[in-house]
């Protein structure tokens, strides 16, 4: 329906524009079945409000009321019309009874604007029921409210609207906070959600109104079918983390675990450790890692020489260029208080954090350098005691050995004098004395060859029961001579032969034996050789020595292989001795890797056992030892030899001298190698016996010498020096062969025969003598005159070899004569002089020369 007001300024073709805008608006309000639409009321009008266009579903009723009513209709209409504006926005009116329905409406107004002027104003009268039904509930038992700006609230349906008064009491009474700064709010009170939303028409509010039951049933659904897909889900997922944490998560964590805690057991051990660890980068040498050690050793060295870490670097790289193997240095390291420590370096080249780097490991080795460079003095310290012991050994077997030979050789040719039946007895005494000094001798020489190391075994074919037959027939005399019962017993499954030294294994049997005839007053001594197991053809073999003497002790069974060691005092007293046989036959069992054992007991007896590994071989053993032949004399069959004798000392060259005429041979004698050389190219000599310590040419140099000049007759040097480095010097120089002093008459003749050509000399007794003849006498005066000659001006010189030397000759000269008293005399003399100058030495050549003038 369409109102105008006529006039002659307002004709009908003025209004046409408002008509077609209302037939249009109409058209679009109407059109569809929207409830909200059919309960709108719609306005159209222009500004001066002299056009008025009404659309609503009341219209029929209205267009055919009476004028009056329709006027105050437009009246009502326009009673709560906005002012039009140039402003396009909508403007929301209070609410108020529309003026078709009287219901409560909400009127919405906005104008047209053309060119900035309003030119038409359309509005719309809404019903707030209609409105509020549109809303429906998204929960059931939701209550859909509306608050106007003059402060009614307009209810819809929902499950308290029967009761909307006392709802909206309710809420009134709640005195909720305004919402004028927020769009919208959620309050919670007395067991209902509140959800209040502000509307864009000033002062209009959307207010929700719903219990939690309420929401809770509504959600209860969904909520059942999320909890369970996220129950499930969890269900899934925690299966999987499960799975992954058995498969994944503990072996990696149990490997990072480990790597952690061997990293740190890496780092305590690398900070606690004594030594010095570093890591250095092999480009710059910059120190990644150290522990305290080297960083104490970095505080302390020396700024004016290189750091540690350089030094260990530049070692290395001097050694390894390459860094492929380990380096391992010593490097003496400066400190700051100019002392030096040894260091010990061990390096490695290897990667770390992708560079290549130096892994060092440093031990501080200054006390072990210490305790070396103590050792090196405390070994050379032990190696020239050891010299001076040899040297000990050399000088005395040579003190001892000279003196001695001239005893033997003297006894010797005194035995073959026609003597009465006292001085028969008195020279077999001291035949006796002398052999027994010098089996001492030999042991103690022996001994001292053992402990330094020079002795060394044979390996040679001999035959162990003949060996064992002929060291008891050499021992039986001795045992029937106390009236004992000597028993040797060979086993017969011993093999023909053995390899092994027979010299060293006769002196073990000839020690025990000794032994066991000198500690049994009564009773009997048996020898045993036999097999270990007789079931094996290498089995070791054992000699076994069994007495019924006077036994040893249980409490000194720990001492029975000590040296010079005896089971008391009475034992020397009573049956004399060293000590020195069974510790000799078990340092000489040990060098054949042997043993020895023993049983023993108080007033029964004694049984030692030896046993050695000898192995056993087929081949023909060399030549036994045999016992010394009897007493020779010269055989009128057998040719004479000229022998040419080479001493310095005149009373030794005229001892062998008579040795030799006593041999039957004819002798010259030299008193130096030159003459020697002159005597030797003026006569021809089947054979030269010469010594080795010559002032003014050795026996080596004469030997040479010999050789050089063509000469092809035996050479054989006397000494009474017995070392091992003897032999190979005597080879070199052409000395076929070493005889030690002292050595007997027939020990002489063997010699000569061996190297001669000769037959064995025939056994007889003696016939002529040999006594010390005035031109022996003569020459032992004068060599004395002549040495103490030299010895005064060696004296008043300072000449100490000189002095030495002549002392030397003097003593061996006097010793070979018999004259005891004048050789220790001069004994004594050579040890005072050897401490260093004396004011005693003038006088006690003083008395040398009397007491051997007395003496001859």
């Amino acid at each position: 329906m369409a109102m105008g007001e006529l006039s002659t300024q307002y004709p009908p073709p003025r209004f046409e524009p408002y008509l077609a805008l209302a037939e249009h608006a109409a058209s679009a309000m109407c059109g569809g079945d929207c409830e909200l639409r059919k309960s709108v009321n719609a306005y159209l009008y222009s500004p001066d409000q002299r056009f008025l266009a009404i659309v609503s579903p009341s219209l029929p009723s209205v267009a055919s009321a009476k004028p009056d009513t329709r006027a105050a209709l437009r009246l009502s209409v326009f009673s709560n019309m906005p002012n039009p504006t140039a402003d396009r926005q909508p403007a929301w009116q209070a609410s108020a009874a529309a003026p078709l329905t009287g219901r409560p409406a909400i009127r919405l107004a906005q104008a047209a604007v053309v060119d900035g002027a309003p030119v038409a104003v359309f509005a719309r009268d809404i019903r707030i029921d209609s409105l509020l039904n549109t809303w429906r509930p998204d929960i059931r038992d939701e209550t859909t409210l509306l608050a106007s700006p003059m402060g009614p609230l307009h209810i819809s349906v929902g499950w308290q609207a029967q009761q909307g008064s006392q709802l909206i009491a309710t809420l009134r009474d709640m005195a909720l906070p305004p919402i004028d700064d927020t769009v919208s709010d959620l309050q919670y009170r007395d067991g209902l959600f509140i959800l209040r939303a502000r509307l864009p028409t000033p002062g209009w509010v959307q207010i929700q109104v719903f219990p939690w039951q309420s929401l809770l049933n509504d959600l209860r659904l969904s909520l059942i079918i999320n909890l369970s897909a996220l129950l499930f889900a969890l269900t899934c997922l925690w299966t999987i983390i499960l799975l992954l944490d058995r498969k994944i998560f503990k072996p990696a964590f149990s490997n990072a675990q480990r790597i952690f805690e061997s990293e740190n057991l890496n780092r305590i051990m690398v900070d606690t450790s004594p030594s010095g660890l570093t890591l250095l980068s092999i480009a710059d040498g910059t120190v990644l890692l150290e522990n305290e050690v080297m960083r104490q050793w970095t505080r302390i060295g020396s700024t004016a020489h290189p750091p540690l870490r350089l030094q260990l670097l530049d070692s290395h790289l001097a050694a390894s260029p390459l860094g492929a193997t380990p380096c391992h240095r010593d490097i003496q390291f400066a400190l700051a208080d100019g002392q030096a420590m040894e260091l010990h370096s061990t390096t490695m080249a290897t990667r770390y954090q992708g560079i290549r780097v130096l892994l060092c490991n440093v031990v501080d080795i200054t006390a072990r350098k210490v305790l070396e460079r103590q050792l090196e003095t405390a070994r050379q310290t032990a190696e020239a005691a050891s010299q001076a012991k040899s040297s000990f050994v050399a000088m005395v077997s040579h003190e001892i050995r000279t003196p001695l030979h001239a005893i033997v050789s003297s006894l010797d040719l005194l035995g073959r004098a026609r003597l009465a039946a006292p001085q028969q007895q008195r020279l077999a005494v001291a035949n006796h004395s002398s052999q027994a000094l010098l089996a001492i001798i030999n042991d103690i020489l022996d001994l001292s060859k053992v402990e330094s190391g020079l002795l060394r075994v044979e390996s040679i074919p001999f035959d162990l029961a003949a060996l064992g037959r002929e060291a008891a027939a050499s021992m039986e005399p001795l045992a029937r001579a106390k009236g004992l019962e000597f028993s040797c017993m060979m086993d017969a499954q011993l093999a023909p032969a053995y390899l092994g030294d027979p010299v060293r294994v006769r002196q073990i049997m000839l020690n025990l034996l000794g032994n066991a005839i000198k500690f049994t007053l009564s009773g009997e001594v048996l020898l045993e050789v036999y097999l270990q197991d007789d079931g094996r053809a290498d089995s070791p073999v054992r000699i076994g020595v069994t007495d019924s003497g006077v036994g040893i002790p249980a409490e000194y069974h720990d001492q029975v292989f000590t040296e010079f060691s005896q089971a008391d005092a009475s034992i020397t007293r009573r049956f004399g001795g060293t000590g020195l046989g069974l510790s000799l036959c078990k340092k000489l069992a040990e060098l054949l890797a042997g043993t020895i054992e023993f049983t023993s007991t108080p007033g029964v007896g004694s049984t030692f056992v030896v046993t050695l590994p000898l192995p056993p071989c087929a081949a023909v053993p060399v030549a036994q030892p045999v016992a010394k032949p009897p007493a020779i004399l010269p055989d009128p069959a057998t040719p004479a030899a000229r022998i040419l004798v080479v001493d310095d000392h005149p009373a030794i060259r005229t001892l062998i001298q008579d040795q030799l005429r006593e041999l039957g041979h004819q002798a010259d004698t030299a008193a130096s190698g030159a003459a020697a050389l002159a005597l030797a190219t003026r006569q021809d000599y089947a054979l030269v016996l010469t010594d080795l310590s010559m002032p003014d040419i050795s026996g080596y140099s004469l030997a040479r010498a010999l050789r050089d000049s063509g000469f092809s007759a035996p050479i054989v040097a006397i000494t009474a020096q017995a070392s091992k480095a003897e032999q190979p010097l005597c080879a070199q120089a052409g000395i076929d062969e070493l005889m030690l002093k002292p050595f007997t008459l027939e020990e002489l003749d063997q010699v000569i025969r061996k190297h001669l050509a000769l037959s064995p000399a025939s056994a007889r007794l003696p016939t002529a003598p040999a006594p010390l003849s005035a031109s022996r006498r003569a020459e032992l005066l004068s060599a004395l005159d002549h040495a103490l000659l030299l010895m005064r001006q060696a004296l008043k010189g300072a000449d100490a070899p000189l002095f030495m030397q002549q002392l030397h000759a003097t003593k061996g000269a006097f010793a070979m004569a018999g004259l005891a008293p004048v050789a220790e005399l001069c004994a004594e003399i050579e040890q005072l002089a050897a401490a260093g100058p004396h004011e005693e030495i003038g006088a006690l050549l003083d008395r040398l020369e009397a007491l051997a003038h007395a003496r001859l």
